[in-house]
């Protein structure tokens, strides 16, 4: 239960309402009305108060996971005030309620914004595909410069508009790169507020979850049944279309619940936000320069060389894929290793 739940179910116990306890702690019912909705925190002075008032400890009141007022105890001002994951400065940045509602407010306005630009993105070549398509059953009379520059303009369009959103929305959260960073100690209350909210949405987010992957299944059925049963390359190529729309809205849906909840786990340092996580991709940020420089360097000594001119075989598409296929391989055994190390080390 966290303090916003703490207050409320105290208050009700007295029979209350929020104007009476705002008077006997000498403040407006709009603030008591906040401090119940998780808007805001009450300062340490009107804790102690409520402490005496309500007979319960401050222990209780602060700490999210003590249920009854029988398992805390009274504590002194100075471990009132260390932040909730503890060790002070050691944490890294104070994260306020004030900071992590305004972040967790940002990220939902911003998700709906990234999602569509992602979502532009992806259906960019599908206008393309079907001019083409159309244009060789005889459904479209022009000729090809024509329909080709088109679905290229369409194409061109719709990635530009979704380059921009993707790249504002990011622009906009850029204050709170930190976050990805910098290790973070959240204050007093913070913690219980960010977990209420990701539960409020944990059932949104697994029912997005869970109709972008069926989406994704559900997207190569028209394609396979055309291709076994319909011997018409239309009919396979809107079927193809198709398939990438379906892409495209199962992966808005992945990214749009995906920033929303990525948001809460951000503040609560978990998974691949966990500070152990944060000090390894610091230390191999310097992988991403290096290894893409060599290997551009490399792709333009094999691309002038007579081995490319000699070769029948796409090789530039196979070294491509050799080259990420290397990368996640190193980046994954280096991240291992300092793992490995640090926890050697704690």
């Amino acid at each position: 239960m966290i303090l916003a739940e703490k207050i409320m179910e105290l208050r009700k116990k007295k029979g209350w309402s929020q104007e009476q306890l705002g008077e006997r702690l000498e403040i407006s019912r709009q603030s008591v009305s906040k401090w119940e909705s998780g808007a805001s925190i009450p300062d340490l002075d009107k804790i102690v108060k409520m402490s005496h008032i309500f007979s319960v400890s401050t222990d209780y009141l602060l700490k999210d996971e003590l249920e009854s007022p029988q398992e805390g105890t009274q504590t002194d001002t100075a471990s009132e005030q260390e932040p909730e994951n503890g060790c002070g400065a050691l944490n890294g940045r104070s994260v306020t309620l004030e900071e992590a509602n305004k972040y967790m407010d940002m990220a939902k306005q911003s998700a709906k914004r990234t999602a569509l630009g992602t979502f532009l993105c992806i259906l960019s070549p599908v206008c393309l595909l079907l001019i083409s398509g159309f244009l060789q059953d005889g459904r479209i009379r022009m000729s090809d410069e024509r329909a080709g520059a088109a679905g290229l303009i369409i194409l061109l369009v719709l990635v530009l508009a979704g380059v921009v959103l993707l790249v504002t929305e990011g622009m906009k959260l850029s204050g709170f790169r930190y976050l990805d960073e910098e290790g973070i100690s959240l204050k007093y209350g913070v913690r219980g507020i960010v977990e209420k909210r990701r539960e409020d949405f944990e059932q949104t987010h697994r029912r997005c979850t869970v109709l972008g992957v069926a989406l994704c299944i559900i997207s190569v059925i028209p394609l396979m049944t055309v291709g076994t049963f319909v011997d018409n390359d239309i009919y396979s190529i809107m079927c193809f279309a198709l398939l990438i729309v379906f892409a495209a809205v199962a992966v808005y849906l992945f990214v749009w619940s995906g920033c929303i909840y990525g948001s809460f786990r951000k503040l609560l340092q978990e998974g691949e936000y966990a500070k152990e996580k944060k000090a390894i991709k610091k230390r191999t940020a310097f992988l991403n320069g290096v290894y893409w420089a060599g290997v551009l360097a490399a792709f333009l000594i094999l691309r002038s060389s007579n081995i490319y001119e000699e070769s029948e075989y796409n090789i530039l598409g196979v070294y491509w894929i050799v080259a990420v296929l290397l990368y996640i391989m190193i980046r994954g055994i280096l991240g291992a290793v300092m793992e490995r190390r640090s926890a050697e080390v704690r």
